[in-house]
Parts: structure tokens; C-alpha cells; sequence
């Protein structure tokens, strides 16, 4: 791309009306100087992404220039901000070296005498003799003691026995803690006094120092914890909640995993905190930051020994990643598969006999919602469907609302469970239904979602993010769109078991009692638009928890049959449905649970945020405010 296109495109961007709104909130929120940066942020990351597909490793070079560097004035503010903190909790960090490399041990080592705050210790665990790597200029400071055994774990239990220090923290030797990282656990640990569970952002960085391979995470999902572990590298635990699970067991690599497993079993989500930075940098090695893959499916079995019913635990093809199958009951319930059509049988035809030929799960029935097809093929095809002793037909003889089709139909329903389907699916795997409704009957779980693809093989959905879309003030957006399906997303998350703010209605599942206790879809406000949105937020409002499966997969033409929505008529509705979502919800559709504040919403592939949307040094406002 030439510098005269990229201006081009640039302008283009930046005149289209659905960003006049976003372009305004920057304006107000950051003051001129902040908009330019913002804008030459943009460019830049145009230029840089201007010939590749993938992030190319400059733009993360940048962003940690730019966005990620500590001056000796923002030390200097850091360790004021301490002292005025009204506590200062105390950190144990564990230092496990299993080599012979002293240059590992130093880098981490010098990582932690470079901390703004003052309030930890160390201790490093060597499974070497004391010649092998020698300590002495760190021992001087009394913060820092060595240990050497033969069995780290066993010796990991004994410092935590005698410890009393209220956080611990688990390292490799070579993995290092951004200056701050001390600083900001504990400030999050002082604001929120219920915290037992504090995890950050990570990297991996190589004995020269060098950066790369970002992994910027969502705040805390459980399902996501069971399908990968991107989170006991960076994690630190209150040491009574680790003393409760008995300390530290051997698992061939997986320890660390284990731990962290067993003490969040024992605790509420509401215990378990995110900080959205990059505030530990794992040391790259050639066989990566995870254990053997069979010991990590060991020990989430482990995990789930007590919970009955347990789920079955499968690894996937995906390295590192697994797939946990949770059980139905002895007698599965009826699902009511609820269909709205209208005209246009070539396409229904094909979800129904797809769901005929292809759907494992039993018992279900098919509720077909008749929107006045006047076609007489249609006609005559809903008629001979009437015959089918599993097809019902119920006529809705009012103006299309798909809101109220909805409600209408899980009124008539006979299922416990609803599952909704457009009338242009296509169904691909046969037990979409039964992962699907295993999900939906777990009493933690709202709205459940599957993967969807157009018929080119591109993902349509993979779970819905808000703050991203096609409105002038964005509403929503699937996540991962257009990207290939045979590509695995930003850390794996389009393959992965997760939970998401919302999925889309075109294939939900849920339980009608659930359904019914959130008021339905919205027939009033949000006839055609942003209704399933609109309902999974008040399903979270309810304590539950939306759940996208990539294991239920479907081919979606989307709104084949009611066309787009580009008239004067349609444009008014969809407009008064946007400033409906944006009443009402207000600040929750500008930040997303599943969506780190590091990584762009302009688009559905995860891409770096530049700036990023969270304030990573808010100690340099005139406010002096420092929340991380």
C-alpha cells in the first residue's frame, strides 16, 4: 500500500459517519493532544498492517514504546502512591530453577529489585548444589533467601508453611515482573478487600529482553480456564486460600495449573480478579509455558472429582486446549427448536431436514412460526410438514417483529428448553444439540451460542463483543468475523468453550423458565435488532452466564429471507434500536468482560488497540487518580 493510498483509506475511515460518535468520545475523554496521538496511532497501525493478514512484530514494539514504558518520572510517582496506600499487602515470590542457568535466576532476580514497591521477598528454589548458581551479590539484600532440594514442590510447601505473607507468587527462573507489578496487585488487592485471586496480562521475553507474543485476557471465565490455562504463569493467590487447598502437588509440570485449579474451586467468581496489563513477562522456552498435555486432562479430572455430575474432559486437536463435555441428564428433556419463516421453502427445507438427518440429541420438537408466507410452494410445503409427528406449525398473522415471533412461540413451546434457529441454517456437527442443552441446563448458564459459518467457510459468529458494528455509535459485533474457519483466532479463543456477553439469537439455546424470568425478547423497543443482545445483558443482570461452544457448528445464510434493512422505514427503526441500547445500557456496550481493553473493537480479530482504551498510567492525569 502506497502513503498516498493509506492517506486515502485514512480520511475514508475517518469520515464515515459511525465513527463521528467514537472520534467525539476521544475528543472529550483525552483533549486535543490525546486525539492526535490517537490519530497517528491509527496510521501507524494502518501502515503496519497495510500487506499482512497477521500482526507483524513492529506494531507490538511500538504499542510497548508507546504505551508500555516506564519513565523515571512515573518510578518516582509509583513509589509516592505507595506510601499514601492505607495498606501494603506483603508478597512471598517463589523462584523455581530446575537448570543450571545463572543468567535466568539473575534477570528475574533483577526484575523484582527494580519493583516500586518494597513489600516482598523471595526465595529462590534450586534443584542444583550451591556451586551451580551462585547468589551471593542478591543475597545481600535480606528480601531475597535460597533454598536447595531435590524436590521443589516439597520444598515450595515448606516456605508456605512458614510464611506470612498475604499474596504468592509462582515464577520460573528467566520470567520477569514489569516494574509495576508489585505496585498494582496490591492496590487492587487494598481497593477490593474481597480479592483472593489476582491474575495479569503476560508476555514472553527472551534473555536479551526482548518482547513478543502478547496475550491480552479476558476477565475472569471459568469455562475459558478449563479449555486453556493462560493464567497460572501470571497469577498471584492469597496464601491462607492456598494453605486451605493444601499446598502445592506434584503433576509432572502441571503444578502450577493444579493449584490454581483447586483454589478456585473454593471461591466465588466476584474473589477473582483481572488487571488488564502487561505485568509479567514469562520466559520463552522451547517447549512453551504448558505441561504435557495428558497431565493438564488429569488434572482437571482431578479437579471435577467432587462435582456430580462431572464433565468428560477431551483434549483437542488444538495443542494445549480441551473440550469439557458436560453431562445431560438420565432423561433429557424436550427441546423446542423454534424456526420464524417466511416464504422462501427452499431454504427452510434444507434446516429442516438438516436437523432431521444430522440431530443426535433426543427428545425435540420442530415449532415452525409462519410469518404470512404467501408463496404457494411455501404453503404447500408447510403443509405437508403438518403431517410430521414432530413439526408443529403456528401461524403468526401480524407484521414481522421478530421479538414477538420469539415470545409467541416459547408461550406455545412444550420443551424445557428452547432452542432458537433461524430458517437459513444449515446444521454440520450431528451433537450440536446436545452440547448446546448439556450447557444450557447447568444452573450457572443464560443463553448458550454456537459457531457459525457462511457457506464459503468463514466464521459468521463466534460470540458477540460489544462496542463494535455498523451503527454511527456501535451497539455490538460477532467476534472473530471473516476469519477463516480453519484459523483458531487470537490465543485460540474462536476454538475455545468461553463465556461472552452475548450470542446471537440466529442459534440460542436456553432454558424457558430462564427465558421467560428475563421478560423474553423485547417486542416494544427492539423488534428486528439487538434483541438477543438485549436479553443476554439481562440475563447477566440475573447472575448468569452466556456461554459461546465452537463444538456446535452450523452454515448461516444470513437474513436470506428478510432482506436488508435499507429502506427510509427500516433505517428510522434501526436507528431508534440503537439509541434504545445506548439508553439503557449506557456504559456496559463500551466495555466487554471477554474483550481486554489492550485489543481493538474496531475489529472482530483481536488486533492491538493503539492507544488502548484503558489508561495504563493514570497517575499521569492532573486528577492523580491510579486505579489499574
Amino acid at each position: 500500500m502506497s502513503l498516498a493510498r493509506l492517506l486515502r483509506y485514512s480520511l475514508h475511515v475517518f469520515l464515515r459517519p459511525r465513527n463521528y460518535a467514537r472520534a467525539w468520545r476521544v475528543l472529550r475523554q483525552r483533549g486535543i493532544a490525546g486525539f492526535s496521538r490517537t490519530v497517528l496511532d491509527h496510521l501507524w497501525m494502518l501502515w503496519s498492517w497495510r500487506n499482512t493478514a497477521r500482526e507483524p512484530p513492529e506494531v507490538y514494539q511500538y504499542w510497548i514504546k508507546r504505551h508500555d514504558t516506564l519513565t523515571s518520572s512515573d518510578l518516582e510517582a509509583l513509589r509516592a502512591l505507595t506510601e499514601q496506600m492505607e495498606r501494603r499487602p506483603t508478597h512471598l515470590i517463589l523462584i523455581i530453577n530446575e537448570s543450571e542457568d545463572t543468567d535466568a535466576v539473575h534477570a528475574t532476580l533483577d526484575s523484582l529489585e527494580d519493583q516500586v514497591y518494597p513489600h516482598w521477598s523471595a526465595v529462590v528454589i534450586a534443584v542444583s548444589s550451591p556451586s551451580e548458581v551462585p547468589l551471593s551479590p542478591y543475597l545481600q539484600d535480606q528480601r531475597v533467601a535460597q533454598n536447595f532440594a531435590r524436590d521443589w514442590v516439597e520444598a515450595w510447601n515448606a516456605i508456605i508453611d512458614q510464611s506470612e505473607d498475604d499474596l504468592i507468587l509462582t515464577l520460573r527462573a528467566g520470567d520477569r515482573l514489569a516494574p509495576d507489578a508489585l505496585y498494582c496487585v496490591s492496590r487492587r488487592l487494598v481497593t477490593d478487600a474481597g480479592l483472593r485471586v489476582v491474575y495479569t496480562d503476560h508476555d514472553l521475553v527472551e534473555p536479551d529482553g526482548n518482547r513478543h507474543s502478547h496475550n491480552f485476557k479476558p476477565h475472569w471465565n471459568r469455562d475459558w480456564l478449563y479449555t486453556r490455562d493462560d493464567i497460572s504463569m501470571s497469577c498471584w493467590l492469597e496464601r491462607s486460600l492456598v494453605t486451605g487447598a493444601q499446598g502445592m502437588r506434584q503433576c509432572s509440570g502441571a503444578e502450577r495449573f493444579d493449584l490454581l485449579l483447586r483454589c478456585v474451586m473454593r471461591i466465588s467468581d466476584e474473589a477473582v480478579a483481572h488487571i488488564p496489563q502487561i505485568l509479567t513477562h514469562c520466559a520463552a522456552r522451547p517447549a512453551g509455558l504448558h505441561a504435557d498435555e495428558d497431565t493438564e486432562v488429569q488434572v482437571l479430572r482431578a479437579a471435577f472429582d467432587n462435582m456430580s455430575p462431572a464433565p468428560a474432559i477431551c483434549r483437542q486437536e488444538i495443542s494445549h486446549c480441551r473440550h469439557l463435555k458436560w453431562p445431560l441428564p438420565a432423561s433429557p428433556p424436550l427441546v423446542s427448536i423454534i424456526i420464524p419463516t417466511r416464504n422462501r421453502h427452499d431454504l427452510l427445507k434444507v434446516t429442516i431436514d438438516s436437523i432431521r438427518e444430522k440431530t443426535r440429541y433426543q427428545p425435540y420438537e420442530i415449532l415452525i412460526v409462519d410469518n404470512q408466507s404467501d408463496d404457494p410452494e411455501t404453503q404447500a410445503y408447510l403443509r405437508a410438514l403438518a403431517n410430521d409427528a414432530v413439526v408443529r406449525i403456528q401461524p403468526y398473522d401480524q407484521p414481522f417483529n421478530y421479538s414477538a415471533i420469539c415470545n409467541a412461540a416459547v408461550q406455545a413451546a412444550r420443551g424445557e428448553v428452547v432452542a432458537f434457529l433461524n430458517n437459513d441454517i444449515e446444521i454440520i456437527t450431528a451433537g450440536w444439540l446436545e452440547e448446546m442443552a448439556a450447557h444450557a441446563l447447568r444452573p450457572a448458564v443464560g443463553a448458550v451460542g454456537a459457531k457459525m459459518y457462511y457457506p464459503d467457510d468463514r466464521i459468521q459468529h463466534a460470540g458477540v463483543m460489544m462496542g463494535f458494528g455498523e451503527a454511527v455509535d456501535p451497539v455490538a459485533g460477532h467476534a472473530f468475523h471473516l476469519l477463516h474457519g480453519q484459523q483458531h483466532g487470537y490465543h485460540c479463543r474462536a476454538s475455545l468453550t468461553q463465556r461472552m456477553t452475548a450470542v446471537t439469537a440466529a442459534c440460542m439455546v436456553i432454558r424457558k423458565e430462564v427465558y421467560l424470568s428475563a421478560g423474553g425478547l423485547n417486542e416494544e423497543h427492539l423488534p428486528v435488532n439487538y434483541n438477543d443482545v438485549d436479553l443476554c445483558l439481562k440475563l447477566e443482570d440475573q447472575g448468569l452466564m452466556n456461554i459461546y461452544t465452537p463444538h456446535a457448528q452450523l452454515y448461516h445464510h444470513q437474513s436470506a429471507t428478510r432482506g436488508a434493512d435499507h429502506g427510509p422505514e427500516q433505517q428510522r427503526r434501526f436507528r431508534a434500536e440503537v439509541t434504545y441500547m445506548h439508553r439503557t445500557w449506557g456504559e456496559r456496550l463500551h466495555s466487554d468482560r471477554s474483550l481486554n481493553p489492550n485489543l481493538t473493537w474496531v475489529h472482530g480479530d483481536c488486533r492491538l488497540c493503539l492507544p488502548p482504551r484503558l489508561r495504563l498510567r493514570p497517575w499521569r492525569d492532573k486528577s492523580g487518580t491510579a486505579d489499574c
